[in-house]
């Protein structure tokens, strides 16, 4: 059972479902459940498919595969900046497709402007150089 909370708001209360919560549309080989996220909004996506099945987990990604998951009125998508995801028995969780291990409860932040990202126009970087900015 998943608990679910976005900046203090319980949107999900010990409910049995599929939790992704994303910072980006690019999910597990493009299936893409948080298909409106955008990395550089400052917000952070939540989408919970409720399922008590693995029939109802095919039935989902079918959904996904259409693009017709967000709209179904058993589904829960939100965005927010502080996202905390808890557990009654401790679970195993994925960050970023890698396993994290057995937790109870994971909380997720989004700081805005927080990663500084090189790109290939803005020519090499020594060591002791201090960062160009793209404007």
């Amino acid at each position: 059972m998943i608990t679910i909370s976005v900046d203090g708001e319980e949107i999900v209360t010990e409910r049995q479902g599929w939790a992704i919560i994303a910072n980006c549309k690019s999910y597990a080989r493009g299936l893409n459940p948080a298909k409106n996220a955008d990395i550089a909004d400052g917000a952070i996506d939540v989408m919970f498919l409720p399922m008590k099945s693995r029939i109802k987990l095919f039935w989902w990604l079918f959904l996904i595969l259409r693009g017709k998951h967000i709209q179904h009125s058993s589904s829960v998508y939100v965005r927010g900046k502080k996202i905390i995801v808890s557990v009654r028995e401790a679970s195993q969780w994925q960050l970023d497709g890698d396993a994290i291990g057995a937790k109870l409860q994971m909380e997720l932040a989004c700081v805005p402007n927080s990663l500084l990202v090189f790109s290939g126009e803005l020519g090499s970087v020594q060591k002791g150089d201090s960062p160009k900015t793209l404007e």
